[in-house]
C-alpha cells in the first residue's frame, strides 16, 4: 500500500513540475487557435488554403454580398495593396488590428 502511494505522489510531483496538472498546455493551444474575426472571414474566403484570396474567390465565397462584379472589383483592388492580383492575411487584416485584438486579456 505505501509503495502505491508513493508511486502516485511521485507522478503527482511529475506532473506538476511539467506544468500539465496546472494546465499551462491548454492555455497556451487555446490562445494559439484563438482568431480574430478578421482571419475568420480570410480563411472563409480562401477555401483552397492557398494563404491568398483571388478576386474569383472573393466574389465566389461572398467577400462582397450583394454587390455588382465592378463594386466587388473595387474592394478587392482597394485591399490588394501590391496589385498583384491576390489577397494576403496582411493585405486583409491589417496587422494593427490583429495585434490589438490578440493582446486583448483572455476571459
Amino acid at each position: 500500500m505505501k509503495l502505491k502511494l508513493s508511486m502516485l505522489m511521485v507522478a503527482a510531483f511529475v506532473l506538476v513540475l511539467s506544468g500539465a496538472a496546472s494546465g499551462q498546455d491548454t492555455v497556451k493551444s487555446e490562445k494559439a487557435v484563438k482568431k480574430t474575426k478578421c482571419q475568420q472571414k480570410f480563411e472563409s474566403l480562401d477555401k483552397a488554403g492557398a494563404g491568398s484570396i483571388t478576386l474569383e474567390d472573393y466574389m465566389a465565397n461572398g467577400g462582397c454580398k450583394r454587390c455588382s462584379k465592378k463594386k466587388a472589383e473595387k474592394h478587392f483592388s482597394a485591399r490588394d495593396k501590391n496589385g498583384d492580383g491576390k489577397i494576403i492575411l496582411d493585405e486583409y487584416c491589417p496587422k494593427k488590428v490583429r495585434k490589438a485584438k490578440s493582446a486583448k486579456p483572455a476571459e
